[in-house]
């Protein structure tokens, strides 16, 4: 999907401020703006969360947008961000589960964040996040608020281009993204094959999210999960099983 501005500035392209649903997803977007300033996202009270791969472009490479600013809301990367938009945020938290943010002609990619506000490791999550692409460079609370990217590194996990699984520490499994990435081929259809299999007995509960799309073949998905007592499976696209 393309959102792009219908005048030359001024226009919040994405406005969840007022009466919309508490959660909101964004998923594989990119979000456009005309060659003078726009403001790509205004967020109030809600939680939001970037599926995919979502980008915030300005019709002028050169130039970036207006901040999107966040008010008392709780942003989740679980995709990959790229944006000429730095997000301004008052009363917000920042919450990393496998997602990466990269700003472009930008100083920085989050303002008015307080350091404790940018989950340098997620409460739930066995991950670490840093500056740079190779993750060599880890995120510290010196460096949160002046970061101009920033990327996850899973332990219990995989990411790659806007696909993603996860395992917190709670033990719920996350899931995002096409399964044949995650799972492999169509034809691996024993238990050992799926990727969560060494953590079976960690996971208690699944969650699939919006635009997470199944593989031909679901043998043996959760097979000897003997402590899995719950799975929300409804966003799950199965039209291809």
């Amino acid at each position: 999907m393309v959102i792009t501005s219908s005048a030359d500035g001024g226009a919040t392209l994405i406005d969840a401020t007022g009466s919309q649903p508490a959660e909101i997803f964004i998923e594989d977007t990119t979000i456009r703006g005309t060659s003078r300033g726009f403001r790509a996202v205004g967020i109030t009270n809600k939680k939001v969360t970037f599926l995919g791969n979502v980008v915030v472009e300005n019709a002028s490479t050169s130039s970036s947008a207006d901040a999107s600013f966040i008010r008392n809301s709780d942003l989740y990367f679980v995709g990959n961000l790229t944006t000429c938009s730095y997000f301004s945020g008052q009363g917000s938290n920042v919450h990393f589960c496998g997602g990466s943010v990269v700003g472009v002609n930008v100083d920085k990619v989050f303002s008015g964040f307080s350091s404790s506000n940018i989950k340098l490791e997620n409460d739930n999550h066995d991950y670490k996040l840093y500056t740079d692409e190779a993750c060599t460079t880890e995120l510290t609370a010196e460096n949160a608020t002046s970061a101009k990217a920033i990327y996850s590194k899973v332990d219990k996990g995989y990411i790659q281009e806007g696909t993603y699984w996860g395992l917190t520490k709670g033990g719920t499994l996350e899931i995002f993204g096409t399964m044949d990435e995650i799972h492999g081929s169509s034809s691996n259809t024993s238990a050992s094959s799926v990727p969560w299999h060494n953590y079976r007995n960690d996971i208690k509960k699944v969650y699939a999210y919006p635009g997470t799309k199944a593989c031909k073949r679901l043998n043996s998905l959760f097979y000897n999960c003997t402590n899995l007592v719950e799975a929300d499976l409804s966003n799950l696209d199965t039209s291809e099983t």
